[in-house]
């Protein structure tokens, strides 16, 4: 009897069934194939995209819902490797292969040239229900009766759903220009989904995830990219499970699905910088260029920090004006504590599994991963010196993985040494609860507690990596889930976050 998603997805899940990951691959391969060359527009990079997606999809694939539509995960994911390919390196190669790909006789029908580039950036702002009767009418193919049933509607509510959809659909690409979507978008589905992987793809593919086979660097740098931006999605849109810093403007993480935030004292007081009576002279270029050097080593001290797993050195490097908050800046050390003993578990991961340790979905990203980034992007031009304080702000062509984006840093010179001014550059933020509340708690000590639970967990899991006590990477990640499992168990809310301002 042939099987459906949700029984392979089980299979593999419950019992590792290989044979029922590579049915899945082969089953939805040319879904996600097509997807992806109707973004980029090069065959060779759509190859290397759907290894990427497939090799996203084995690492998280037991955290999907029960009654997940695949396809959609796929897609979704698919976007997301695509948007990472785009912020790559190779940037300037991948628009001269896309240009390459435009010339070809691939792309040489009007329909395909009109609208399957605006396609999938319609498709994506349909709503969920819109896209998922979309996604089951033309891209699973199937008939009314069936969507209905998998909806658990009628035959004539599914056909009005999908003509609502279609209607939703066509709005959205006549509002990005597409000036073929008057057209039949019946056609345009079919044209644009008829496009078939190569035909050893799809074991190359189940290769490279199951069997360790050699394959493309570019497919797992492309998924670890993936990986990133599907967390900071999910952080922004769920609140869950975690601890960002260094996260994106306004972006709030929580464990446990907690919605409220405690705000430090007067959030709204400006923090003010002493400086001398007298208005200081303007630097001169090369104090400026000193200084800005010397804030870049504030950073890259940061990230020493982690990699010796030196936490001291790192809280030290945080500048706090006199008469902070005690609660901010024992929240910002906690978060740290539980930032640096996941930064240990991905560099032992990365030393032992090498590429496939970046693939790890810890839900929790480190101010060291934001500063090594953010290093690459920024220049003295970026930097402003006034008196005893400078800001940096990357040039708007740069977009970073971490979501920081143009956020401004902000660095304070105190006696002589240059800090990192915490109080200007983030808003902290942090609640905590437990299941079975300890009498004479305080919500901070509760925090402390939770911080030091994950910790020791992802602590002991990098001492087994280091220790060859961990066979590979799949055996790393069930580790994981299941220390957030034991933290879920114990604190029905619990969060904390340091997002940029």
């Amino acid at each position: 009897m042939l099987m459906d998603d949700s029984q392979l997805l089980l299979a593999y899940t419950r019992h590792g069934d290989r044979a029922a990951f590579q049915r899945l691959v082969e089953r939805h391969i040319n879904f996600v194939y097509a997807a992806a060359i109707r973004q980029i527009r090069d065959p060779h990079l759509a190859e290397d995209i759907t290894q990427a997606v497939f090799l996203v999809f084995s690492q998280r694939v037991s955290r999907l819902k029960p009654g997940t539509l695949l396809k959609g995960w796929l897609f979704n994911t698919t976007r997301y490797a695509v948007a990472n390919s785009r912020r790559a390196d190779t940037r300037r190669k991948f628009h001269e292969r896309e240009a390459a790909a435009m010339r070809s006789d691939m792309v040489r029908e009007d329909h395909w040239t009109e609208i399957p580039p605006h396609l999938d950036d319609a498709m994506a702002r349909l709503s969920e229900s819109d896209r998922r009767v979309l996604l089951l009418r033309f891209f699973e193919d199937l008939p009314l009766a069936a969507v209905g049933q998998a909806l658990g509607i009628s035959q004539d509510a599914a056909k009005k759903r999908v003509a609502r959809a279609l209607e939703h659909l066509r709005h959205l690409l006549v509002g990005r220009g597409s000036a073929g979507a008057g057209n039949s978008l019946d056609r345009v589905f079919q044209a644009t989904s008829a496009q078939i992987a190569p035909a050893y793809l799809a074991k190359a593919t189940v290769d490279l995830v199951l069997n360790n086979a050699s394959g493309s660097s570019a497919a797992f740098s492309l998924a670890k990219g993936a990986t990133k931006m599907m967390s900071f999605a999910r952080a922004k849109l769920l609140a869950i499970q975690c601890v960002i810093a260094g996260a994106s403007i306004g972006t709030v993480a929580v464990l446990a699905h907690s919605e409220s935030k405690v705000v430090p004292s007067h959030p709204s007081e400006p923090v003010l910088v002493a400086m001398a009576d007298a208005a200081p002279s303007s630097p001169s270029a090369d104090e400026k260029d000193a200084d800005f050097k010397a804030c870049c080593q504030v950073m890259q001290s940061i990230v020493d920090g982690f990699d010796r797993n030196d936490l001291a050195a790192v809280d030290v490097l945080y500048y706090f004006k006199p008469g902070s908050d005690p609660k901010t800046i024992a929240a910002v050390h906690d978060i740290h504590e539980m930032q640096m003993a996941n930064y240990r578990l991905k560099k032992a991961a990365v030393t032992r599994f090498g590429m496939r340790g970046t693939l790890l979905y810890t839900a929790i990203t480190t101010d060291a991963e934001c500063f090594v980034e953010y290093l690459t992007r920024i220049s003295p031009q970026d930097a402003r010196v006034a008196g005893d304080t400078l800001t940096i702000t990357p040039s708007a062509h740069g977009s970073l993985d971490f979501g920081v984006g143009r956020a401004t840093f902000y660095f304070l010179r105190d006696q002589g040494v240059w800090k990192l001014d915490a109080a200007r550059s983030f808003s902290v933020t942090f609640r905590a609860a437990r299941r079975h509340p300890v009498a004479g708690e305080s919500p901070i000590e509760t925090m402390t507690a939770a911080v030091h639970l994950i910790a020791g967990h992802f602590n002991a899991i990098a001492d087994d990596i280091d220790k060859g006590n961990i066979a590979d990477e799949a055996e790393t990640q069930r580790r994981i889930s299941a220390a957030w499992d034991d933290l879920n168990s114990q604190f029905r809310e619990y969060g904390g976050s340091i997002h940029v301002h």
